[in-house]
């Protein structure tokens, strides 16, 4: 029955890559009841990520409503205009726009925010905060207020340990073993986050899980049934095992999404989708350097055997890119690795780099733009196109971190592939492709993920609904507090995906700006020690070079 008033609660549940190639079958099966149950009393569809549709820029979009050329992220790294090395690991710190909880609890209204990405450090909020995947091992601060620690009892963050994907004789017993150390960081998560709602008040409650992330990188190809070992040996007992973690994960989000209440509005989102791995390569940098745009050192196999040999003081002053492989000064642009599906590229602008060699202004456009369609014309040698689109950042972006984003940005057809650590390894193998091996992967990300939201504001579809931007799901959940929406937020109230009286007794309104988030700016690691450790996680799961 449908209702005019405000939700009283909201309820957000975050499936990290969670798809609707796989979610409908299995909804329909019988395999995931309470998401089935939700679709069919609610409305469901597709939901565009970012570009690129990585983790931390798209959480952070869900987070502020925004693109990632306002609130700053990109990657997992900060992107500085004018630095040749890589920056630091991205963290709240790096967050330029409002967020969500920032909007509500200014409202008056609670939150309680469990596991959501990126929330390290914490920053203070109207309720209660427990980290994310950000939180270096051992840190103790990983609850907001610090008495909120005493309810996580047991609580783990993410698995301690990768998958090793290399097949041999005790491979299935390896994948058993991660898988099952999922569930059980699942488990956990679930029992967590309802007892924090039960014991600490709050109006939104808000959680991500990593599971679907995690197992759909490793084992796609034995869940897809075009996948090329759906039919092999081991598959069967692979696939019944993930699909007892998502069973169990369905379970979990039923018990959280029953927190809001008759009176509330339960919403279940990822930040992006899953596909194929790529099976190429796209050497980008090999095409740069053979358009003349990227100078190469000579002896570069060479240079590094002898690097590798020099005592450590000098090793670690020597072992960099511009002293082995590329000379940055006769260099007009380079390519590094976004994401799976995305290449960034960067020109070389005099006044942005030290040693910026391209004029702005009119030689600056003319570069791009022969990058840009020398790119879009690329074709392997079976003669199919590497990209799909390739597009100036402005197309992309918009706001003031667009500044510091890459000058091109190249989306891959599903076939292909960007390597991490791309402008070093696009040198170690010739020609303009290669294969695509990276960490054993057989899953990649792809842009869209999906929305799922049910309650008595809420529309009940038929079938599937519009797609809808990741950009989208702050506004909502604003709408349906019957709150304000900032001006200046790039998403919309998804009002397609409401009922009818509730949108004429509260229809989407601007207010005001809202302030920019306090403690933004500044360094967000504690200790390099810190950023050292997450850095190595995220290197183990394929994210960063």
């Amino acid at each position: 029955m449908s209702v005019e008033r405000a939700a009283r609660r909201v309820v957000i549940v975050g499936l990290d890559g969670a798809t609707l190639r796989l979610v409908r079958p299995w909804a329909a099966e019988g395999i995931l009841p309470h998401l089935a149950a939700l679709m069919a009393r609610g409305t469901w569809g597709p939901l565009r990520s970012t570009v690129p549709a990585l983790t931390a820029p798209s959480w952070a979009s869900f987070l502020t409503g925004t693109n990632p050329g306002k609130h700053g992220i990109f990657s997992f790294r900060g992107f500085r205009s004018g630095a040749y090395e890589s920056t630091p690991l991205v963290t709240t710190k790096d967050i330029r726009t409002a967020t969500l909880w920032d909007i509500i609890g200014r409202a008056g209204l609670r939150v309680g925010v469990v596991n959501v990405p990126p929330s390290y450090p914490l920053r203070p909020v109207n309720g209660f905060a427990v980290s994310c995947m950000f939180t270096p091992p051992g840190e103790r601060q990983i609850a907001y207020p610090p008495e909120v620690a005493r309810d996580l009892d047991g609580y783990r963050i993410v698995v301690d340990r990768s998958f090793n994907p290399m097949p041999g004789p005790n491979y299935l017993e390896r994948a058993l073993t991660f898988i099952r150390e999922w569930r059980a960081v699942t488990t956990i998560r679930v029992e967590t986050t309802l007892r924090l709602a039960t014991r600490h008040p709050w109006d939104v409650l808000a959680v991500v899980f990593y599971t679907p992330d995690r197992l759909q990188h490793f084992f796609w190809s034995y869940l897809d049934p075009a996948g090329p070992k759906y039919g092999a040996p081991e598959a069967a007992t692979i696939r019944a095992e993930v699909q007892e973690s998502f069973r169990r994960l369905d379970e979990g989000v039923g018990a959280i999404l029953d927190a809001a209440g008759d009176d509330g509005v339960a919403i279940v989102i990822s930040d992006h989708g899953f596909g194929a791995s790529p099976t190429h390569a796209v050497q980008v940098n090999r095409w740069l350097a053979a358009e003349g745009l990227l100078a190469v050192r000579p002896f570069s196999r060479l240079r590094r055997r002898i690097v590798r040999r020099l005592p450590r003081r000098f090793r670690q002053r020597w072992n960099r890119i511009d002293t082995i492989l590329i000379r940055r000064d006769q260099s007009r642009a380079w390519c590094e690795f976004l994401e799976t599906r995305a290449a960034g590229i960067w020109l070389h602008v005099a006044g942005r780099y030290p040693l910026g060699i391209v004029a702005p202004g009119a030689e600056y456009a003319s570069v791009r733009e022969h990058i840009r369609r020398g790119l879009l014309a690329l074709r392997d040698p079976a003669g199919e196109p590497a990209f799909v689109a390739v597009e100036p950042r402005e197309v992309l972006y918009q706001g003031a971190a667009t500044e510091d984003a890459p000058d091109l940005v190249g989306i891959v057809a599903p076939k292909f592939g960007i390597r991490v650590a791309c402008l070093k390894r696009d040198f170690n193998v010739p020609g303009l492709f290669a294969p695509y091996t990276d960490f054993g992967f057989s899953g990649a990300h792809e842009p869209l993920g999906l929305y799922v939201m049910a309650g008595s504001q809420v529309r009940q579809a038929a079938d599937e609904g519009p797609e809808a931007r990741i950009e989208d799901i702050a506004p909502t959940v604003l709408g349906l507090l019957g709150l304000p929406v900032p001006s200046g937020l790039d998403g919309r109230v998804m009002t397609a995906a409401l009922d009818g009286a509730f949108l004429a007794a509260n229809p989407p309104r601007e207010g005001p700006p809202a302030e920019g988030p306090e403690g933004a700016g500044g360094p967000g690691w504690q200790t390099a020690e810190d950023e050292q450790h997450v850095e190595e996680q995220l290197r183990a799961l394929g994210y960063v070079e």
